[in-house]
């Protein structure tokens, strides 16, 4: 039972850990955004996605960038993502 608990807390202190490191991410992400550096933001999003698939704000990020950059196929799909995964994202919708 002892060691049933400890694999338990384990588990939930290694989810935290990741969390915190993809909101980390995340942040880095969106500062490349908002510093133009599309490509380099483009990278850091698909690795906050191989890790959290379902990542809806990484999705829009993602295609923020791709729209920025001509990639407007790529764009769309990521934006269509994004809604299956959060339906209430508005800002998906117009772009």
């Amino acid at each position: 039972m002892r060691i049933f608990l400890i694999m338990i807390l384990w588990v939930v202190f290694v989810d935290c850990k990741a969390q915190l490191n993809i909101g980390q991410t995340m942040k880095q992400g969106n500062r490349l955004l908002s510093e133009k550096k599309y490509i380099e933001a483009i990278d850091t999003f698909d690795s906050i996605l191989k890790q959290d698939t379902i990542n809806s704000d990484a999705y829009f990020s993602r295609a923020v960038c791709k729209t920025y950059i001509g990639k407007n196929t790529e764009a769309i799909a990521d934006y269509n993502q994004c809604l299956i995964l959060n339906p209430k994202k508005t800002e998906a919708f117009v772009n």
